[in-house]
């Protein structure tokens, strides 16, 4: 999450598509609550800490499916 910036990145909903997904990440801390959603992510800090999280739980899905 540190990595991602979450705490201090933009809200999102910055691009929206007609074909893709929307990820929304919500977060907790001791005095915090903040949601930040992308359009589609492939890459980068936030996909990763998103794919770490679904890689967590008991959902499988293809790298297809996540779209």
């Amino acid at each position: 999450m540190d990595k991602a910036n979450f705490w201090t990145m933009e809200l999102g909903r910055s691009s929206i598509g007609n074909d893709g997904s929307e990820w929304i990440l919500e977060g907790l801390n001791k005095s915090n609550y903040r949601v930040v959603t992308v359009w589609s992510p492939t890459k980068g800090n936030f996909y990763e800490a998103c794919k770490y999280l679904i890689d967590l739980s008991d959902i499988k899905l293809t790298g297809r499916e996540k779209y």
